[in-house]
């Protein structure tokens, strides 16, 4: 691998006028001394001079003109800048456009970028397509340990992918010390939709990690660490402490996690549903951006789903596998609970649609598998 392909040259460094400038003196002796010379000779010194003249000012011209990234944003309609990502985090995406200027973008408008990858990381992604979660997180482990990418914009997103490929793993204690790691980083990460918290299903901690999921949860100074401990709690011996901490969370901590927290605590109010409960549900979500949107809709489909209201509940459940692909996990779970509840609801052509899409999209998951049974129970 090239290293240059990976790194970025430093904008500050580049001094093309005091270079110019020291040519320029360079120029005028060779000039001087050409006057000097025989005709042969002259024309030998002019061509030389002509071929430094193209290679050196034609340098500066073609750097100019090279671009390395495309950034694919939204402002109205989709739009698209080339250059070179100086930064990309919570302050937005900055660029130096080929024109020499710097553009900021704002982190909330970026769609896409397009750019150069190591292998590393593209072998990693390709893993985590072919749902191999395990080996992509081997890789990018071993890709942030190796120093093969210094592009500080490239090591917060392969640090994201990461999250994504502990989360679909079932790795939560895991992912969610790569995303403090992460969080620790730039506070006003644009990965935030990252947050590997627990919607569905229990999680059992082994003594270490509750140990340290504890000593998260206690961490006053830091409320993201308070909200990643306390849902991996949740469900446990520590469940009590938790629910305190995240009902106190839901009131002091600034948006999104005192929103996230409300939500994480109406995990444990299901067995208590309730029309009040699931209006304080559909605001909570409503506070959210919709890259945080597919968690808290599940326990609201859940929610729906205690009362009765199935058509409801079918409805906030597919807005999950909408909006949470890259959580594979939860996005199974929530079409098993949207074929479930159109089922109960006699919605035949809508039950038939979900279950063949939960079946081709996630063969493999635990919730494929209990709907195939509980299909042949139902046939």
């Amino acid at each position: 691998m090239e290293a240059n392909i990976y790194s970025l040259i430093p904008i500050d460094s580049a001094q093309p006028m005091q270079q110019t400038n020291f040519f320029g003196v360079i120029l005028i002796i060779i000039w001087y001394t050409f006057h000097r010379c025989r005709p042969t000779i002259k024309w030998i010194m002019y061509l030389l001079i002509m071929a430094f003249v193209i290679g050196h000012f034609g340098g500066f011209a073609s750097a100019d003109i090279v671009a390395s990234d495309t950034v694919h944003y939204r402002q109205q309609q989709v739009r698209q800048l080339k250059g070179t990502i100086v930064d990309f985090n919570g302050q937005g995406l900055t660029i130096m456009l080929t024109s020499g200027q710097k553009r900021v973008i704002p982190a909330e408008q970026v769609i896409r970028i397009d750019s150069q990858r190591t292998p590393a990381q593209r072998a990693a992604r390709l893993a985590t397509k072919a749902g191999q979660f395990e080996k992509a997180a081997s890789n990018y482990y071993r890709l942030l340990e190796s120093g093969a990418e210094d592009r500080n914009w490239v090591q917060c997103e392969i640090r994201s992918e990461l999250v994504l490929a502990l989360r679909a793993d079932g790795k939560h204690f895991q992912a969610s010390k790569a995303f403090l790691q992460l969080f620790h980083k730039d506070p006003g990460t644009p990965y935030m939709h990252c947050i590997p918290l627990i919607w569905a299903g229990g999680f059992t901690p082994s003594p270490q990690a509750e140990a340290t999921a504890v000593a998260w949860m206690e961490d006053l100074a830091r409320p993201i660490a308070q909200l990643l401990g306390s849902s991996l709690l949740l469900g446990t011996r520590k469940s009590q402490q938790a629910e305190r901490v995240l009902l106190n969370l839901a009131e002091t901590a600034i948006p999104p996690l005192n929103a996230l927290a409300r939500a994480q605590w109406l995990r444990t109010q299901l067995p208590y549903a309730s029309a009040d409960k699931i209006e304080l549900c559909r605001k909570t979500v409503e506070q959210l951006p919709l890259s945080l949107q597919g968690g808290p809709y599940y326990i609201l489909s859940r929610l729906y789903e205690r009362t009765g209201e199935n058509r409801k509940a079918a409805v906030a459940a597919m807005r999950v596998a909408i909006l949470d692909d890259a959580n594979p996990n939860l996005a199974a779970e929530a079409l098993l609970t949207a074929w479930k509840v159109s089922v109960e609801a006699r919605l035949p052509t809508e039950a038939k649609k979900i279950y063949t899409e939960l079946i081709n999209t996630y063969p493999q998951s635990t919730a494929a598998a209990e709907a195939k049974q509980r299909k042949e129970d139902l046939d």
